[in-house]
């Protein structure tokens, strides 16, 4: 299979400088790279975090934030044959949209740096388009879609719940729910044929994802 993997954080830039970033370090992205590459696979690993090593067969390419991981994505589509897409990326929910060193004043994004002296800084944020949602709908993407959905401080019933919802609106075949609490060590990860999602060891995660795109279906 040809197969597109994005991963790691995905930022929004206050300035020329400085971002809004999140914790992700894109290392699950990386391991389903490694994983699918000794199963005979091959295809582009889009991260935000370069790996130190190279993985055979597959080509690393390198996005700075959500304008540029938008953009990448885009031209990938339109120009790789790819038979399956796993979205492993922490995309962030939120764009700035303008700051101002005085409320309700709020500016387009400054080129350049921002004064580290100012007493007080606004920043304007409007939620940012959801990269899962156009793969099928506005990309046309026809093969197997996996994406990821990351809760906190709800119950293992609630996170499923979410989920399925984030999967029926975007189209993807399975999704990987995770608590944020347990992330580390765990994973939800579904739906079956049975529509229900199995939790996993988090070690697990990539050798599973893969037999799911591998025949289509989770057992």
């Amino acid at each position: 299979m040809n197969i597109l993997v994005v991963t790691g954080s995905v930022s929004t830039s206050i300035d020329s400088v400085r971002k809004i970033t999140n914790t992700a370090t894109g290392r699950t992205g990386k391991l389903i790279a490694e994983t699918a590459a000794m199963r005979g696979h091959h295809g582009v690993l889009l991260t935000s975090t370069l790996p130190s090593t190279r993985i055979f067969n597959w080509q690393i390419i390198h996005f700075i934030d959500f304008t540029e991981l938008l953009e990448k994505i885009k031209y990938l589509l339109f120009n790789f044959n790819f038979d399956a897409i796993v979205m492993a990326a922490a995309i962030c929910d939120y764009l700035v949209a303008g700051i101002s060193p005085e409320k309700n004043q709020v500016h387009q994004i400054s080129q350049g740096k921002i004064s580290g002296h100012l007493p007080e800084l606004w920043i304007r944020l409007i939620p940012a388009p959801r990269l899962t949602d156009l793969i099928r709908s506005s990309w046309g993407f026809s093969g197997q879609l996996i994406t990821f959905k990351l809760e906190s401080s709800i119950s293992t019933h609630e996170l499923i719940s979410r989920a399925e919802k984030s999967r029926i609106r975007s189209g993807s075949n399975f999704v990987v729910a995770n608590h944020l609490e347990t992330a580390e060590v765990e994973a939800w990860f579904g739906p079956n044929l049975k529509g229900i999602y199995n939790r996993l060891e988090r070690q697990n995660l990539p050798s599973v994802l893969l037999d799911a795109l591998e025949i289509g279906v989770i057992n």
